[in-house]
């Protein structure tokens, strides 16, 4: 299977991603959080109270480190994507009716108050573990996308 198309069934296929964050003293902190991903944009979206830690830190350091993989797959036939980027707050209404629907779809089970809000991840890399090399002690990471237009 072609990389990029692994990628895309990845981010597509999956519900949860580990949000890596730190604090400004450097302390790292990672969440799982819902999202979505847009693939016109190349962006990620999920939904977060504002006084949660990982939010805390985005607020005085928005770049970010995440990963998503599916859990139930098998050790050693695993795919994953680890990946950075820069959150910010969008307001809904800003966001593709499709994807907010779909978001807020998948955690009506969350009990959500006014004081929720939705977060972009504007991804800057995603890497793609290569399984195979991984199995012979040779790491590989292929970078899968750079996207510029998210950096200042």
């Amino acid at each position: 299977m072609e990389y990029t198309a692994i990628l895309y069934e990845l981010l597509s296929g999956n519900t949860y991603l580990s949000l890596a964050t730190a604090d400004e003293n450097g302390t790292p902190w990672a969440s799982p959080v819902v999202y979505e991903f847009d693939e016109t944009q190349g962006n990620l979206f999920f939904i977060s109270a504002p006084d949660s830690r990982h939010i805390r830190n985005i607020s005085k350091n928005p770049t970010v480190a995440f990963s998503i993989y599916n859990s139930a797959q098998t050790v050693g036939n695993a795919f994953g994507i680890q990946g950075s980027g820069r959150v910010e707050e969008v307001d809904s209404m800003d966001m593709p009716a499709e994807l907010r629907s779909s978001l807020l779809s998948k955690v009506s089970m969350i009990v959500l108050n006014r004081s929720h809000r939705f977060y972009k991840i504007m991804i800057d890399e995603i890497y793609l573990p290569h399984a195979e090399r991984w199995k012979n002690d040779k790491p590989l990471r292929i970078l899968v996308m750079k996207n510029n237009k998210n950096n200042p």
